[in-house]
């Protein structure tokens, strides 16, 4: 953290500040001791958190926890889904074998999703006056809120930490994050409606999806990645032969 610019700094103290404030509510508030709900939306997040993937150009990366996020939003307290995110955030930043974990950017992730579940719930608190507790619309609207919550803090934490704009660092973090956070939504309105007709089986249901889920994003991340590596040189070694030929005026026969 010593060699980043002082407004970063600044700013991951301001989201942390906020963070500690927001825990502070649970803190106060009872939370049901063990609930069957809380453990096993807890057991599912913290292991959907470890099926993570690194954003291609990004040093960020994208686990499959969030619709079992956006269900703790659903059908816990905001206390439980405050618990259930940010401890299954702490386990997704914890390094895989011959990584090393970055405190700073540890700290930051896990409280800037503290912060972006105290949002979605607000917003799924104020979708309640407006969908009659129709549990789908509630999830939607927690999404939306999540997904702003969660992707401009993380875009301008990296824009102050190199040249690039916040704007276009958003705008390519939307391209590449909008159809799973879409997805993530509507998979945790139907597990939120089967969980009424079979129970928390459902959550496994949604496990299981989220697991093909991350091969899937996988195998298309390695190919673009491929493609790239692939690709760049390959332009490269064309535009330096572009270069190098000599144009049709200066080959033909001179005066």
């Amino acid at each position: 953290m010593t060699d980043m610019p002082n407004r970063a700094k600044t700013f991951i103290v301001a989201v942390m500040l906020i963070a500690a404030a927001v825990s502070v509510y649970p803190l106060g508030t009872r939370m049901p001791a063990g609930s069957r709900e809380f453990l096993v939306l807890l057991a599912m997040a913290l292991i959907a958190a470890r099926l993570k993937l690194t954003l291609p150009g990004f040093e960020s990366n994208m686990s499959m926890n969030l619709p079992f996020i956006l269900l703790a939003i659903a059908e816990l307290s905001m206390p439980e889904a405050i618990a259930v995110g940010a401890a299954s955030t702490f386990v997704q930043t914890l390094p895989r074998s011959g990584q090393t974990v970055k405190p700073a950017q540890a700290v930051f992730n896990v409280c800037n999703l503290v912060n972006a579940i105290a949002i979605a719930s607000l917003a799924a608190g104020r979708a309640l006056h407006f969908a009659a507790l129709n549990k789908p619309f509630l999830i939607a609207a927690a999404a939306f809120a999540f997904f702003l919550a969660d992707t401009l803090p993380v875009a301008g934490i990296i824009s102050m930490t190199s040249p690039t704009k916040m704007f276009e660092v958003w705008s390519e973090m939307v391209l590449m994050t909008f159809p799973y956070f879409v997805l993530s939504a509507g998979l945790a309105c139907i597990a939120a409606m089967g969980v009424q007709v079979i129970g928390w089986v459902a959550g496994g249901v949604a496990l299981v999806v989220m697991v093909g889920v991350y091969r899937s994003f996988k195998f298309y991340f390695q190919g673009a990645k491929t493609v790239s590596l692939i690709v760049a040189p390959a332009s490269r070694a064309a535009a330096d032969d572009y270069r190098e030929r000599p144009s049709k005026q200066e080959s033909g026969p001179r005066a």
